[in-house]
């Protein structure tokens, strides 16, 4: 087997869970992490779809994402920082494949500085979110002070 088209014919071939549910002459998936001009959605779409590439996401049936309504500041500024930090690590993959491909080089670069931006800004306001943050050396140790996941902020 000399190409990913010849593993697939094996599997298409020799394997009758993959002839039954998987459709390998689309390969979308793969013309996906071959091509250098993927069209991407935008941070808060992606999250809430758990793809940031549009030609790579199938809904299941008729289902819609549910849209995510923060309930204060602190929790929008999380729920952005998650954003970024998801399209990152989706665009890593993708430039994983694609190390060349300097458009999305940039656009990681774009979300990195945001996504710096927003964690510190978050920082600033309500403390660290994680071990590596200069706030932990220049103060107290009071994560413990923190209300936990399971408790109702009032």
């Amino acid at each position: 087997m000399s190409d990913f088209n010849d593993y697939y014919d094996y599997l298409i071939n020799n394997n009758d869970l993959y002839k039954e549910n998987i459709d390998f002459d689309n390969m979308t998936f793969a013309n996906t992490f071959m091509d250098n001009n993927p069209k991407l959605y935008e941070p808060y779409e992606g999250f809430i779809k758990g793809n940031l590439f549009e030609n790579l996401y199938k809904g299941y049936k008729n289902y819609k994402p549910m849209e995510l309504k923060p309930t204060s500041e602190k929790s929008a500024l999380m729920m952005q920082i998650q954003q970024y930090k998801f399209a990152l690590n989706d665009l890593t993959l993708y430039l994983d494949v694609n190390p060349n491909d300097t458009e999305c080089i940039k656009l990681y670069n774009n979300y990195l500085v945001t996504l710096k931006k927003l964690t510190n800004h978050y920082e600033n306001m309500y403390g660290p979110i994680s071990l590596d943050n200069n706030l932990i050396k220049t103060s107290n140790f009071n994560w413990i002070n923190c209300p936990w996941p399971w408790e109702v902020m009032r």
